[in-house]
């Protein structure tokens, strides 16, 4: 057997991957869900106004929601791709460990505690592509 056989074999029998793959169905799932209910509703000859008006800010919050979950779900990718790479469980930004009670709460995280918190110091606590559309909502 080859050594990316055998690499591959051993990913798969981890139980880090399983979870991994596991939360990365659960997020497509969630995605199909929000997309199929907020694309398949359309307005109604005659609806009152109030009501196109909340259709359209629940429409609005349904595709905010799918947009997190699709950037989850890219973090997933990303957390699948370093487990195979070997470099799971190590800062993207300093290299050093994340600890095992973090990767515990969110199995995708790339960045330590202490980078995570310097990174939520400079956007407010959204991720950096978040904040601008975070601003359009509070407006």
């Amino acid at each position: 057997m080859s050594k990316k056989a055998a690499k591959s074999v051993s990913i798969e029998n981890d139980p880090r991957y399983q979870t991994l793959v596991d939360l990365r169905e659960q997020m497509a799932a969630q995605i199909r869900t929000l997309s199929s209910t907020s694309l398949s509703a359309n307005k109604q000859p005659g609806e009152e106004m109030a009501d196109v008006g909340s259709d359209d800010f629940l429409r609005e919050t349904e595709l905010a929601v799918m947009d997190g979950e699709a950037q989850r779900l890219n973090k997933i990718d990303a957390a699948l791709k370093r487990l195979k790479e070997g470099s799971y469980g190590v800062c993207t930004d300093c290299g050093k460990d994340i600890s095992e009670g973090r990767l515990a709460a969110k199995p995708y995280a790339g960045l330590c505690i202490d980078c995570k918190s310097a990174q939520e110091a400079v956007t407010g606590g959204a991720m950096p592509d978040q904040s601008r559309r975070r601003r359009q909502f509070v407006r």
